[in-house]
């Protein structure tokens, strides 16, 4: 295997990664990650002289949206390359974000001030292969550029969580509420990370596919370091460079406190949509409970989407997830977190909804599935 190559488990499979690296492959085997969800673990035992793929190079200089989708779906940042060349959307907005979706996280904010030329370029490369599509940039209201990206409409982004979410920006900047059956890809919003946009720009530069992400590293004492690792890196690599010791039941962290996941293994790869990893001391780690929920009202206050939280998280914790998609604004839920954040008895409000709608997904998957068989 080497670097740069397209990994596909069988001939023809649409589903690819980039391998980040040149050597063997030791192992593939099945994989489960969060909720359940079923996935495939490559290990690659490197090499110290590294080669490099080759078929890339004839792009250079010569961008499509199907060459960018056939080879850079993978590259830092994770764009939507796909959901971009299907969609049938003429009136399209591109949305390229360099204001973080996280606290603590810093790592789009970083990309925008150190990628100011690839940025550009990639902007190039993006109107180019979207037809046309109108790009927008959105920074962080504290980062002002004036003059660096000429001819490109900027949009502030409120420091406030969850401004820089999806959801809030098409909201509050677009005047676009995004309905809870549709997606904002289905409803013409494509946001692309800055760090994606520069990779992109670099790539059809430099005829490589990039392969390194930057990641903000949060440490037990709350001090941020910026790293650069191959995708791919497990994070006890990561933390073993940094100094970091990870001690049974410390709580690890990735993509940020408010809407991110925990990793259970010290063998989780740096992922290509990774931003942040976050390690908290065992001593330090609030734990979610079982308690009731007393009514304060503090989720639903807080909910910027205004689902009735105090009623949908009694039909997830009794498993009634049809009801509470039906009759209390389940997908309705923007994801971001501030109902855990404020809930006084600990409930874990957010992972019951992460976990339903999975659970909703995978049910009309299998239905679909059944009533094709039965066709």
């Amino acid at each position: 295997m080497i670097t740069g190559k397209k990994i596909t488990l069988y001939d023809g499979d649409e589903n690819y990664v980039i391998s980040p690296v040149t050597g063997t492959i030791t192992s593939i085997l099945p994989y489960s990650g969060n909720f359940g969800q079923k996935g495939t673990s490559i290990c690659i035992d490197t090499s110290t002289n590294e080669e490099i793929d080759k078929h890339f190079e004839e792009y250079k200089n010569a961008s499509s949206i199907q060459s960018a989708d056939d080879f850079l779906q993978c590259i830092p940042g994770m764009p939507p390359l796909k959901l971009l060349l299907q969609s049938t959307i003429q009136a399209k907005t591109v949305v390229i974000c360099g204001a973080d979706l996280d606290l603590l996280s810093t790592t789009r904010q970083y990309a925008v001030t150190s990628m100011i030329d690839s940025i550009i370029k990639g902007i190039s490369v993006l109107t180019k292969i979207s037809g046309g599509s109108k790009i927008v940039l959105a920074l962080p209201e504290t980062m002002s550029m004036p003059g660096k990206f000429p001819n490109v409409k900027t949009i502030s982004i409120s420091s406030k969580h969850p401004a820089a979410l999806p959801h809030m920006i098409t909201k509050q900047h677009f005047n676009t509420i995004i309905p809870e059956d549709k997606t904002c890809e289905e409803m013409g919003f494509f946001f692309f990370s800055a760090e994606s946009v520069a990779a992109i720009g670099d790539a059809y530069t430099n005829g490589q596919i990039p392969l390194s992400k930057i990641v903000t590293v949060v440490n037990k004492n709350g001090n941020k370091e910026m790293i650069s690792a191959k995708i791919g890196t497990p994070i006890g690599e990561i933390f073993k460079g940094l100094k970091i010791f990870a001690n049974e039941k410390d709580k690890i962290i990735i993509n940020g406190p408010m809407t991110g996941y925990c990793a259970y293994t010290l063998e989780q790869p740096i992922m290509p949509d990774t931003d942040s990893i976050i390690i908290q001391d065992r001593d330090k780690v609030i734990s979610s409970s079982d308690y009731a929920c007393t009514n304060c009202g503090k989720c639903i206050r807080i909910c910027p989407a205004n689902v009735p939280v105090n009623l949908l998280v009694r039909f997830l914790e009794a498993n009634e997830l049809e009801e509470a998609a039906d009759q209390y604004d389940l997908h309705s839920c923007i994801e971001c977190g501030l109902c855990s954040y404020v809930c006084i008895s600990k409930i874990p409000i957010f992972q019951y909804i992460k976990i339903a709608k999975f659970e909703l997904a995978l049910m009309d998957s299998e239905n679909a599935m059944e009533e094709e068989n039965n066709d």
